[in-house]
């Protein structure tokens, strides 16, 4: 699967995650209501507040499942890509890299590792990450860039 496609997966992911916790606050929430709807011994309390806390419950189940079967799908995706390195692998070791980096740092040089946690971010790109036709950099300017950084003597 291209890399912009493997980053949409788990942006998607990411924000199923969300909403599914999203929907466990709800859920906690409404446990709360009918608790307190309870304490009141009002019928015309309890009931409203049974019922928000079995939507809340449909809820935290339908997200969970999305999550589950979205959790698979990536799982295959990355299975099918076992021979290659999935874009989830390249943010992992990004992400480890730019953690050790705050750690040799310190406290004392945080601003550094922060400098440079921003350029990694702003300045690693992924092939196939900015367009679907991939990089805009070809071979040959990549050769031109770094002959570019040798130095030259002068010709007479």
């Amino acid at each position: 699967m291209p890399a912009a496609e493997q980053v949409e997966l788990n942006e998607e992911l990411a924000l199923m995650r969300e909403a599914a916790s999203e929907a466990v606050k709800t859920f906690s929430d409404a446990v709360e209501v009918v608790r307190v709807a309870e304490a009141t011994g009002r019928p015309e309390y309890i009931e409203p507040a049974r019922e928000a806390l079995r939507g809340a419950s449909h809820l935290v189940m339908g997200s969970l499942e999305r999550v589950g079967d979205y959790s698979l799908k990536l799982a295959r995706v990355e299975a099918l890509s076992k021979d290659n390195i999935t874009i989830h692998t390249v943010y992992s070791v990004l992400s480890q890299v730019t953690r050790i980096f705050y750690v040799v740092c310190g406290e004392e040089n945080e601003a550094l590792a922060r400098e440079v946690e921003r350029r990694i971010r702003d300045e690693v790109n992924v092939p196939g990450i900015a367009s679907n036709d991939g990089t805009d950099i070809t071979p040959g300017d990549d050769i031109k860039a770094m002959d570019s950084t040798v130095p030259r003597e002068p010709t007479e």
